[in-house]
């Protein structure tokens, strides 16, 4: 099985969530799920909900407002609003995203996970 899945909102493995537990950061909310096969076979899943901050930069960015709001071609982030939030979402834009840091990305690429794509958000495409 998929280590997260983000349909809506970020489900994460134990596996994930034990990652981002070696940061000690604090500002994720997570709420267990236990996710059953037909078979039978259970495996233990979190809701993960990091902190959402105020920090698009809506001038970098590229924006478009339809009935909500579309990133076409990346976005930016302001810096000083995000400090040392080591993982977070971001207010006005959808619930599946999860921004990370620089060494969180490192300890994922290293970790073997299965179903996680990492994407700069520079380069980002589709909220």
């Amino acid at each position: 099985m998929a280590d997260i899945s983000t349909y809506k909102y970020p489900i994460i493995s134990e596996k994930l969530k034990d990652i981002f537990d070696s940061f000690e950061f604090g500002g994720v909310f997570y709420k267990m799920l236990v996710m059953k096969e037909q078979n039978g076979k259970e495996y233990v899943y979190y809701l993960a909900l990091p902190k959402k901050l105020d920090c698009l930069n809506y001038e970098q960015s590229k924006l478009e407002k339809m009935e909500d709001l579309r990133i076409n071609n990346g976005f930016y982030v302001k810096e000083k609003p995000v400090g040392k939030m080591k993982i977070f979402r971001i207010s006005g834009i959808t619930n599946r995203l999860l921004i990370i840091d620089r060494d969180i990305k490192e300890k994922l690429e290293e970790s073997g996970l299965k179903g996680i794509k990492i994407v700069p958000t520079e380069e980002y495409n589709g909220a």
